[in-house]
């Protein structure tokens, strides 16, 4: 009998301690998506203010854009729940995250 309350005391701390190692590994996928996503915010932004400055050419944003996300993507290749990420890769891909990131717009960010 003392053995079985043995066991059940340790699969009750191994459920535990499984259990924030597992909220820490979902974490660390959160701030990796967070990151990534932040990134082509980033790169969207930039791009359509330069444009808007007249600092690069219109027809120069797409070639900007999939050139600037494929070194973001090169970099976060190894961060995890990086297979699930939804990639702009044009202007209207852009258009689509920023609006998505505006609360008023009603459409959640991809």
């Amino acid at each position: 009998m003392k053995g079985v309350l043995w066991a059940m005391v340790f699969l009750i701390i191994g459920g535990l301690v499984g259990g924030f190692m597992a909220l820490g590994f979902g974490v660390s996928v959160g701030v990796a998506s967070g990151l990534v996503q932040g990134a082509q915010a980033g790169t969207c932004v930039t791009v359509e203010t330069a444009s808007a400055l007249g600092l690069i050419d219109a027809n120069d944003r797409d070639s900007l854009i999939r050139s600037a996300i494929t070194a973001i993507r090169d970099k976060a290749q190894d961060l995890p729940g990086q297979s699930q990420t939804d990639w702009v890769a044009d202007t209207a891909g852009c258009a689509a995250l920023i609006a998505g990131l505006d609360p008023a717009s009603g459409t959640p960010p991809r």
